[in-house]
């Protein structure tokens, strides 16, 4: 019973230990979702606005919107092919997920980070990320997230397997079909492996089926994918009236170098079927622009990688330097430190040893003074010490126990000495001598015997 209740405790505690995602302050969850739409088209406007939305967020929605506001950077910095800005803004994005109790996100980053790996060629960084994504969403029963980060299929085919790829993606069409995105990409990636196999009639099948009613921020990818294929499978059955209105359909489609390029081949191939070399000519030029261009771009990136890599490269030198010169000098100081303590140490084991040494010196001639005195012979009206330190007893109320401790002093014993004599403690020895001392009105034992002389 003891165990049952603890299950459901933490089940309890699991439950309730994420907040919901819900903003206070009115209109933010929306101008956030239209950020998000910018932050695909326009990442360097996206920043500036985010910036500016960031000074008005209230201070109960604050925790949220900060978990919010990186992963929207990171996914930012990721369609402007920045990994290292991309990777700060996702790993604050984790700590802010788990600082505020937002453990959701954690997922999304994670599967952002997969689809960043994915494009680096990073394969088993990909799946490493895609399987921590899976985890995290499967702690919040969210199905749909864990669809997200397969995999299963699509590295096959960016590794060249077209024909694994291929059945692996047919053999998922029907779980993909839970998750939008996922489905198109399905659907395109075997479209894409049937054009690598040769196989044009397979690939325009499955690029039909492609659902451009589901509404995605990538539509348009798809979209210029599809008439790409269509293009091509109406070129090979010389179709020209319909080869040709799928050319023009990618002519509009075109913000990068591929699309550029692949719509320069769409117009080359249809003016080969009418034997339009004029045409072939100009669009083969076009092709041979864009492309140094794209070269030239290219080339200038590498360079300003190359220069931010330098940077970070004497960066680095350069800490590892200040931290060289800092452990240096805290070596140095506790080589010092060492140097005074051992010193010091040295010194007043000397000047103990010399203290040591008086007192020694001191007793002995204490005790030499006590034995010569003892060896006179007794003159008429002169006593002995034992009889001095009875009348110095009577005179000053020593008990007996004190009257013996003065008489082991007397004859130049230490405390230890007098503990083991009297059969008594050190501790009571020191109790006695302090009762002694205050009785005779005296302050250090070498005045002891002046005392006992003088009475």
């Amino acid at each position: 019973m003891k165990n049952i209740s603890l299950i459901f405790f933490f089940l309890f505690t699991q439950l309730f230990a994420q907040k919901e995602i819900k903003f206070h302050q009115k209109g933010l969850k929306s101008t956030l979702d239209s950020l998000e739409t910018i932050c695909e088209v326009n990442p360097k406007k996206f920043f500036r606005l985010i910036d500016s939305l960031k000074p008005t967020v209230s201070e109960k929605d604050t925790p949220l919107f900060m978990v919010q506001y990186h992963y929207l950077k990171g996914c930012a910095y990721r369609n402007l092919g920045k990994f290292k800005e991309l990777y700060h803004h996702f790993e604050k994005t984790k700590e802010y997920a788990i600082s505020y109790e937002y453990r959701q996100y954690l997922a999304e980053v994670y599967r952002e980070m997969g689809d960043e790996y994915i494009d680096s060629n990073m394969y088993k960084k990909a799946i490493e990320s895609y399987e921590n994504g899976k985890k995290k969403y499967a702690e919040f029963n969210n199905e749909r997230g864990v669809l997200t980060c397969s995999y299963e299929g699509f590295i096959e085919s960016l590794q060249g397997d077209y024909a694994l790829s291929t059945t692996i993606l047919k053999a998922n069409l029907e779980r993909y079909k839970k998750s939008h995105p996922l489905y198109l990409d399905a659907l395109s990636t075997i479209s894409q492996n049937y054009l690598a196999l040769k196989d044009i009639d397979s690939a325009f099948a499955y690029a039909q089926k492609l659902p451009f009613h589901i509404k995605d921020i990538n539509n348009y990818n798809y979209q210029f994918f599809y008439y790409y294929v269509a293009n091509k499978y109406y070129v090979d059955k010389k179709n020209i009236e319909k080869a040709a209105k799928y050319s023009d359909s990618m002519g509009g489609m075109r913000f990068e170098y591929e699309n550029n390029k692949y719509y320069f081949e769409s117009k080359i191939a249809v003016a080969k079927l009418s034997n339009d070399v004029k045409t072939q000519l100009s669009y083969s030029d076009s092709i041979k622009k864009i492309t140094q261009k794209h070269i030239e771009e290219l080339e200038t990136k590498k360079v300003f990688d190359t220069e931010e890599i330098a940077d970070n490269k004497n960066t680095i030198i350069s800490q590892k330097k200040t931290f060289f010169k800092g452990a240096l000098a805290f070596v140095f100081l506790l080589f010092i430190l060492v140097l005074v303590v051992f010193f010091g140490v040295k010194k007043y084991n000397r000047y103990k040893k010399q203290q040591n040494s008086i007192i020694a010196q001191m007793q002995k001639e204490l005790q030499s003074s006590l034995i010569k005195l003892q060896k006179q012979p007794t003159k008429k009206n002169t006593t002995t010490i034992s009889d001095r330190i009875i009348e110095l007893a009577k005179k000053n109320n020593l008990t007996e126990r004190e009257s013996d401790v003065l008489l082991q002093i007397t004859n130049g014993l230490n405390n230890k000495q007098i503990a083991e004599e009297l059969f008594v403690s050190v501790n009571t020895i020191k109790y006695h001598t302090r009762n002694l001392y205050e009785k005779l009105n005296i302050k250090k034992r070498t005045e002891v015997t002046s005392k006992v002389l003088q009475s």
